[in-house]
């Protein structure tokens, strides 16, 4: 699957439940989960400077887009101990709907 469903603005349409059901078992089958304690993890604004600094260190070359996704909308990062995570407009509340 080459979409781009990283993307705050992505959206999909099914024809049938067979290929929704299809759809969401590819989601879990490429997704992990990490666990980790809320005192271990930050919140950071991400200003150009870091994320630049942070791309151009980064070895996976698929995150560029992420990134750049994430500075168009929520700005936000997610620290845990020393990775950095992206954070979607859908992990935040929106006050302004």
């Amino acid at each position: 699957m080459n979409e781009k469903v990283f993307m705050d603005q992505y959206q999909k349409n099914f024809l049938n439940e067979e290929e929704f059901i299809a759809f969401l078992q590819e989601r879990e089958e490429n997704s992990a989960w990490q666990r980790e304690k809320s005192s271990e993890i930050r919140f950071l604004a991400a200003d150009d400077q870091k994320v630049t600094m942070f791309m151009e260190n980064e070895e996976d070359h698929e995150m560029q887009p992420i990134m750049e996704d994430t500075m168009e909308h929520t700005r936000l990062v997610l620290k845990v101990q020393d990775s950095f995570y992206p954070v979607r407009s859908c992990a935040v509340k929106n006050h302004f709907r």
